[in-house]
């Protein structure tokens, strides 16, 4: 139908910006009706015998998928959070309103009676409890089990928070997978030293990338010997392995890290400093090497003037 023939069905006395805006509308109205439609038509194929009679095919499909992905993938997958694919039974009448609610239980990463306590619900089904959490709870912060932190994930993960796809459904799909963050200890990093911390001292921390018997870290350890004379030290080890680990331990109030690769992100490393300058209220830092970058844009962002070593030459 050409713009013409269309602009003849104009009722008289409407502009033509009107009667397009009308025809938009009722265009908007046609797709929402449609788009109701498909989801009841999902939701009744979640609920149904079928769906969930073929679970056990679609779990093989899944597996063959992350056997496809190669063995880095398998890796992170050993790393992952506590989770595994259930069986959903929905009580007599209930009717699947969101289907990510279904899909939530079913990646066994729901814990109903958890989230239940949490959000303080009562008792009311797995599903009734994970429509909750679907529609309200994740926004609100509430935790869906005892692994899973919406807030930090959300602040660890910015461009998932305006996709949609909901926290919890994006890490059981992909972030358990990729060895994400899903909640925050900064105390699980740290660990004493060998030697005490002195009141009126300065306190200094200390990064190194490793503790191998190589270069920079041997001037690190040669540097921590120097620090520890008339300050307290804390030392950084972004890598925890090498030879000298034991050492750099002798030198230090405190220590910090190894991380984990999920850890080493920009997001996760500026909110782990200003947990650690919160705690020791640095004066000032020593990076041993630009490998230990990740935390140096977590000092700048806390204030901490930092002076960064550089090994790295060009030929």
């Amino acid at each position: 139908m050409s713009d013409e023939s269309k602009d003849d069905d104009r009722p008289a006395g409407l502009t033509a910006e009107g009667w397009e805006a009308r025809r938009l509308a009722d265009r908007l109205a046609a797709l929402d009706a449609e788009n109701r439609e498909l989801r009841e038509r999902m939701a009744a194929m979640l609920g149904s015998t079928s769906w969930r009679l073929t679970r056990p095919v679609r779990d093989v499909i899944e597996t063959l998928r992350g056997r496809r992905g190669g063995g880095r993938r398998r890796e992170a997958a050993g790393r992952a959070a506590p989770g595994h694919a259930a069986a959903v039974h929905l009580a007599a009448g209930e009717v699947v309103k969101d289907p990510k609610s279904l899909w939530l239980l079913e990646s066994g990463l729901f814990d109903a009676r958890h989230y239940r306590e949490a959000a303080g619900l009562g008792p009311v089904s797995d599903l009734a409890a994970a429509e909750h959490y679907v529609a309200t709870g994740e926004a609100q912060g509430l935790w869906p089990n005892a692994h899973f932190d919406p807030a930090v994930y959300a602040d660890l993960n910015r461009e998932v928070v305006g996709s949609g796809m909901g926290l919890l459904l994006h890490y059981a799909r992909y972030g358990r997978l990729e060895g994400r963050i899903a909640t925050f200890d900064a105390e699980a990093d740290l660990r004493p030293g060998r030697r005490a911390f002195v009141d009126g001292r300065r306190t200094v921390l200390l990064l190194c990338h490793e503790a191998s018997r190589t270069g920079a870290p041997i001037l690190g350890w040669n540097l921590a010997r120097a620090l520890n004379r008339d300050h307290n030290l804390v030392i950084a080890l972004i890598d925890g392995g090498g030879e000298l680990a034991d050492l750099f331990v002798e030198e230090a109030g405190a220590m910090v890290g190894p991380f984990r690769k999920g850890q080493l992100t920009g997001f996760y490393m500026a909110r782990f400093v200003r947990h650690l300058t919160e705690r020791f209220a640095f004066d000032f830092a020593i990076a041993n090497s630009i490998e230990c970058l990740p935390m140096l844009m977590g000092l700048a962002d806390a204030g901490v003037p930092t002076v960064t070593l550089v090994h790295e030459y060009p030929n």
